[in-house]
């Protein structure tokens, strides 16, 4: 029996025996390589901080035994991107920087994989906003791979897309839609593995033809990487509940509004599994949802959603926050078409309060 079924069987022993999970116990007397799989089929089963746990135990165990570079490298690097994908930002720049340090002092270290930790790292620099850091790491890791890989293997695809939706969210529109259509033409080359590698770079295409106002265009696109995603990282991946939102968005806009439903629930589901009820990606999801619900007349249910977006707007941004106000607008609207207006304007008047406070603060900074 191959070390995978092993720690399949392990990873369902440890749900049935201890009911909660306990990497300690479960990672008494498994290899590296146990641990590290376990990790990866607690991410698949949406176990996410399981994962992170199973994660940190390798490392640990690496540390202690004076593991070769590579396989330390190899295990920060799989922390520090389950770390990306729970969004905590701060300790994943942390280890993608140790992995990098050992890359790059390490006589023993292979060399060529300082550029996907760099890819890796870019990304994770831009989701935490944090732009200038992530163009650096990006370009590095666009040189890198072209002089050691050669610009049309299927990392340089990666690289170009990351760099497409840096410079989608900075706005850099053309420098972005270059990028994509560059990473496409190396993806669409390859003779395995497409979807996996082209259902995000499509999305990412498509979400930069969204904010250009471009439905038509982004939809196809947004269809067809959801096929893809769904075969490749499976339904209950992140990358597809970040398509499902965003072609969610695209049939809304066109007013397909049976068919936004369906991906909006999906994103919500998938996210929910993920992050738990009360992330800011929830509320986020939850108001677009009722958004789509309000449009087909289906009141009760989209005011259960908007009031519950907007109790996690205020637990997370604080309750004068702009998004916050913006919230109790749409949830005002609702409410007046459902002709409960005396709680509408009790709504409408806490926006107005939190947006002349924020126009007061602005106009204050801007005369010192």
């Amino acid at each position: 029996m191959n070390n995978h079924k092993i720690t399949k069987q392990l990873f369902m022993a440890a749900i049935v025996v201890l009911g909660v999970w306990s990497s300690v116990v479960v990672g008494q007397d498994l290899s590296l390589t146990e641990l590290n799989l376990l990790g990866r089929d607690a991410f698949t089963a949406g176990k996410y901080e399981t994962a992170a746990s199973f994660f940190r135990l390798a490392v640990e165990r690496a540390e202690a035994e004076k593991a070769p570079d590579a396989t330390r490298v190899m295990l920060l690097s799989n922390l520090a991107e389950q770390l990306r994908l729970t969004r905590q930002y701060d300790e994943s720049a942390k280890i993608f920087n140790t992995a990098l340090r050992i890359l790059r002092t390490s006589a023993g270290a292979d060399k060529s994989y300082i550029s996907t930790v760099l890819a890796t790292q870019g990304r994770m620099y831009q989701e935490a906003g944090k732009y200038a850091l992530a163009e650096v790491s990006l370009k590095e890791a666009l040189r890198l791979t072209d002089r050691d890989l050669g610009r049309r293997h299927p990392q340089m695809a990666q690289v170009l897309s990351f760099l497409g939706v840096l410079y989608t969210v900075t706005n850099k529109n053309k420098e972005a839609e270059s990028d994509f259509k560059k990473a496409i033409a190396i993806a669409e080359e390859q003779q395995s593995g497409v979807d996996a590698a082209l259902a995000p770079i499509l999305a990412n295409l498509a979400v930069l033809y969204e904010r250009e106002s471009k439905w038509n265009s982004a939809e196809p696109l947004l269809a067809r990487a959801l096929r893809m995603a769904d075969n490749s990282l499976g339904p209950e991946h992140p990358d597809t509940a970040r398509i499902l939102s965003d072609l969610g968005l695209a049939y809304y806009r066109r007013d397909n509004l049976i068919e936004a439903e369906k991906m909006f629930r999906r994103a919500l589901e998938v996210r929910l599994k993920m992050f738990g009820p009360d992330d800011l990606l929830i509320g986020i999801t939850s108001a677009a949802l009722a958004s789509v619900l309000t449009a087909q007349g289906k009141y009760d249910e989209a005011r259960l959603l908007y009031t519950e977006s907007l109790r996690i707007h205020v637990q997370k941004l604080g309750p004068k926050a702009p998004e916050v106000a913006a919230m109790l607008e749409q949830l005002a609207r609702l409410l007046h078409k459902m002709k409960s207006d005396e709680e509408a304007l009790g709504l409408e008047v806490r926006a107005k309060s939190i947006r002349a406070e924020l126009a007061y603060t602005v106009n204050a900074n801007r005369s010192r």
